[in-house]
């Protein structure tokens, strides 16, 4: 942007002109793109975008979008409502364990990473790299440093 504010007259238009002409091309460019997505994106009746779940019908979730699509039978709602229920369950106990095994480890490596470093060290690291809420799980932080394992087990750890 200096090059402008420093060139004369002259190559001041020469700039000028050169950034309208790409100004007009990006613009041509951006229009032919559009218009493609708009041939290509309509499907069946359908947009891509809904198709691949960009956009949804507002309100419709995955279970009423599953009806609509497929027209399930009274039984098959009650079934396929007992499969997402149990899905649902088991991918939140399974989250809760990761997230406690996660803790558990990062504590292990903050324990085994402070018994490497002098005492000087060992004082910035906790100060600096350990997170707060970590200190306590990790033992007693006072006088020199980590005395134990995290207090609590993987599957009693809060996310």
């Amino acid at each position: 942007m200096s090059k402008f504010f420093e060139a004369s007259a002259g190559q001041r238009g020469q700039y000028h002109d050169t950034i309208t002409y790409l100004i007009l091309a990006l613009t041509a460019a951006n229009q032919r793109f559009w218009q493609y997505r708009e041939t290509v994106s309509r499907v069946e009746g359908e947009t891509l975008a809904f198709r691949h779940h960009l956009l949804r019908i507002p309100g419709e979730g995955p279970f009423q979008r599953m009806d609509r699509v497929l027209n399930l039978t009274p039984a098959q709602k009650a079934q396929v409502g007992e499969v997402m229920e149990d899905t649902r369950d088991k991918i939140q106990q399974a989250r809760r364990d990761f997230q406690g095994q996660r803790r558990k480890a990062l504590v292990d490596a903050y324990i085994k990473i402070r018994a490497l470093l002098t005492p000087d060290q060992q004082k910035r690291f906790e100060r600096e790299f350990v997170p707060p809420a970590l200190r306590g799980e990790a033992g007693q932080m006072g006088e020199g440093g980590v005395a134990t394992a995290p207090s609590q087990s993987a599957g009693e750890a809060q996310p």
